[in-house]
């Protein structure tokens, strides 16, 4: 993918890279989650409506809400 850097310098945008995995340590991770083994589903304490995330957001944000672990959106389906 080109990468527009005339753009970048233009508008004053700094890009940053970050250190990630290879593909091979993604596929293990990938195979190991789809095992079953461990039961990754019940970290997911709340799951919210996109139209909620300001709500999600908030329960994100209060400190003092020691019952979630894991806050999901989940994209409104689309009618029609």
């Amino acid at each position: 993918t080109p990468l527009p850097l005339d753009l970048l310098l233009l508008k004053e945008i700094r890009l940053q890279g970050v250190f990630s995995f290879d593909s091979d340590a993604v596929r293990r991770a990938i195979a190991l989650a789809a095992s079953g083994r461990f039961p990754f589903e019940e970290l997911i304490t709340h799951r919210f409506d996109l139209a909620d995330a300001e709500r999600a957001l908030r329960l994100v944000a209060d400190a003092s809400s020691g019952d979630r672990l894991k806050v999901v959106l989940t994209p409104s389906p689309i009618d029609g």
